[in-house]
């Protein structure tokens, strides 16, 4: 196989595409100094905070929109190397959204605080799930190379912590709230199309080369037949990054007035 060439990009693209992250440290910055304080004064965090474990609402927002900031930190730090490859982006793009519309689930003010803290265990009970499946997986690494078989843990295993979970669930009769997918909660926020479009493209889908240019070259050894270099658009991955960054601000904005702001009426 020959080289890969990677088209060039266009230099007004990359120079808007460097000024739209730029925001990203911004951004940290006012994320870092709502969450250090933690909930102040009559908030709707420290209202919720009257409910046991209100916590898991804010450490699971900060998580969502911290992984949403580091992927557009890893974004901006492609646009200034020597190449942009063509997937990767997408699948930065794509963690972005999802850290950010997971954020502003949890942190929702147009909800009870019941609710809302419900979501919050909610949330932790996913993360526990993740891990016991972790947990129980039947791989094993290769012993031949020194490598334990399984990872050693001193702490309690995933399923007691659910058990543990469930019972402080009970005791403060917190009502079962469902943990909302992903795409569900891209059409809440009017997401699904660019996630779509970025899901498709780290995945390598074809129908998303629709949204591509395509440099073509002819093919001499089949008449009519043409091979090209498809890479995503300059103006779609553009769009779309905005849209994320986009994206981040409003999660960081609801957190701030979760954390930070008076309830309405105070």
């Amino acid at each position: 196989m020959g080289e890969v060439k990677y088209p060039d990009m266009d230099p007004e693209a990359v120079a808007s595409l460097r000024r739209a992250l730029g925001r990203v440290d911004g951004l940290q910055a006012r994320l870092v100094a709502a969450a250090r304080p933690g909930p102040v004064g009559s908030s709707l965090a420290a209202v919720d905070d009257a409910l046991p474990q209100a916590r898991f609402v804010s450490i699971h927002a900060i998580q969502g929109v911290s992984a949403a900031l580091d992927h557009l930190l890893a974004w901006r730090l492609l646009m200034h190397g020597p190449l942009v490859p063509l997937h990767a982006p997408m699948t930065l793009l794509r963690g972005t959204l999802e850290g950010a519309v997971r954020c502003r689930w949890l942190v929702d003010g147009d909800l009870d605080t019941v609710t809302r803290v419900a979501r919050g265990y909610s949330a932790k009970r996913d993360d526990y799930l993740q891990r016991r499946r972790f947990e129980e997986s039947r791989e094993r690494l290769d012993d031949e190379k020194g490598r334990p078989a399984r990872m050693a843990s001193t702490g309690k295993s995933a399923s007691e912590r659910l058990v543990e979970l469930e019972g402080w669930r009970l005791d403060a009769k917190i009502p079962v709230v469902a943990f909302t997918d992903t795409t569900a909660l891209m059409k809440a926020y009017r997401l699904e199309r660019w996630f779509r479009l970025a899901s498709a493209a780290a995945h390598g889908k074809e129908w998303v080369l629709a949204a591509a240019d395509n440099e073509r070259r002819l093919d001499t050894s089949a008449p009519g037949v043409a091979h090209g270099i498809f890479s995503a658009r300059d103006d779609v991955l553009l769009a779309l990054t905005v849209v994320a960054v986009d994206a981040v601000e409003r999660a960081v904005v609801d957190f701030e007035a979760y954390i930070s702001m008076p309830r309405s009426g105070q």
